[in-house]
């Protein structure tokens, strides 16, 4: 009998190996629902799985998931709180610096941003999308020559860099520099003809040295790009629209494009 168990082993198990392996069993149901639920957009019951998950066994990974569910649930601050846990356990990942930060220009803290994107700059100085991160905070805090250095060196970085093209025109435009604002408008304009927001910015910088006929024809061109474009309607239609299907105005929709705009690091590209 001896030899047999030894042979086929012991098929009961310990009241401590059934304990681990039921807890190993929950923390898999737990996780693998969070991450179904974020899946179809549940993410606040996905961040309550993977709270549930952590009490089993806390692991990064969770951390990143729930961040995640939490930025999409409206909980901002409760997920750079996340974030920020994981840096200072990865503290050289500079991936999750530019998340971070990322997520702090969603929340539009900007001082925490450009901290976060200084702490990535540190770990590699030549990283192009760290630049443009920068910039953005930069921009937030009204630091606008700061911004044109970061984005100026993230295109020496990156040449097809679209979007550190478009902001830094943005940006020259502010600072009503416009011969500068005009040669990145033009050099996206040589690229990418028919794209909406290179042709919104042609169109504001012709309307900042008074060329409104110029303008306005271009103001056109983004409509026909983009029929809901909030800011060429607003030129060509002074007195504001109502969409009659909806009920919503310009502002509404105007809302709604800017929240869409910012879910992204980098909306725009080539």
């Amino acid at each position: 009998m001896g030899f047999l168990k030894a042979l086929f082993g012991n098929s009961e198990q310990t009241p401590e190996e059934k304990e681990k392996e039921e807890k190993a069993r929950k923390f898999d149901l737990f996780k693998y629902d969070g991450v179904k639920a974020a899946r179809i957009g549940k993410f606040q019951y996905a961040a309550q799985c993977y709270r549930a998950a952590m009490e089993i066994k806390d692991e990064p990974e969770l951390h990143e998931l729930l961040a995640t569910a939490l930025i999409n649930s409206g909980e901002g601050e409760a997920a750079i709180e996340e974030l920020r846990g994981l840096t200072e356990l990865e503290p050289e990942n500079v991936k999750l610096w530019l998340r971070l930060a990322h997520y702090c220009y969603l929340e539009d803290q900007y001082e925490k941003m450009g901290e976060a994107t200084q702490k990535a700059l540190q770990l590699e100085p030549e990283n192009a999308d760290a630049l443009f991160a920068s910039a953005q905070a930069a921009i937030g805090l009204d630091k606008l020559q700061e911004a044109i250095d970061h984005l100026t060196q993230a295109i020496s970085l990156r040449e097809d860099f679209g979007d550190a093209y478009l902001l830094r025109g943005r940006t020259y435009l502010k600072m009503n520099q416009l011969a500068e604002a005009h040669a990145d408008a033009d050099t996206l304009l040589e690229r990418v003809p028919d794209h909406e927001d290179v042709l919104l910015l042609k169109a504001n910088i012709l309307t900042a040295e008074g060329k409104r006929d110029d303008a306005l024809l271009i103001y056109n061109k983004v409509l026909e790009a983009n029929p809901f474009n909030v800011e060429a309607m607003r030129v060509l239609n002074p007195d504001g629209l109502t969409d009659v299907n909806t009920g919503e105005t310009t502002e509404d929709i105007e809302q709604k494009t800017k929240d869409a705009y910012k879910n992204t690091l980098n909306p725009f590209g080539f």
